[in-house]
């Protein structure tokens, strides 16, 4: 089975953050892995990162290293076969993302770095 861990680098902005997390958790199809950088939040988003449960890793900094450390703290981490770094103002609302991405990131067989790129995608459609 194809593996997929996401990435989430966060600075506080719990609500995005909350929301962000939910919206990919709520639309996959499968259970992934979730990593989130904390790059030094203040005290609610700490807490409410201290709730996460299952398979999800929190990496906690006590200050902010700045975006490429954290993402490479996460991939440090991911032993998964794809890791997806994103940010905490998107939003999925694609059911069965993470199959999909999974499937034609599987099929292209050597892919070293993917991104979403918006909603319109340059007027090509998404995932096909």
């Amino acid at each position: 089975m194809v593996t997929l861990d996401v990435c989430f680098p966060v600075l506080n902005q719990e609500e995005s953050t909350q929301a962000a997390v939910a919206s990919f958790k709520q639309t996959q199809d499968e259970q992934n892995k979730y990593i989130i950088v904390d790059n030094g939040s203040r005290r609610f988003v700490r807490e409410w990162l201290q709730g996460l449960s299952g398979e999800d890793v929190v990496i906690r900094n006590s200050e902010n290293v700045g975006l490429p450390k954290a993402m490479n703290q996460a991939r440090a981490v991911s032993n998964a076969d794809y890791i997806l770094f994103t940010h905490t103002d998107v939003e999925m609302f694609e059911k069965g993302w993470d199959t999909k991405i999974k499937r034609i990131l599987s099929d292209l067989g050597s892919v070293g770095v993917a991104g979403f790129f918006g909603a319109v995608n340059g007027g090509y459609r998404d995932w096909e």
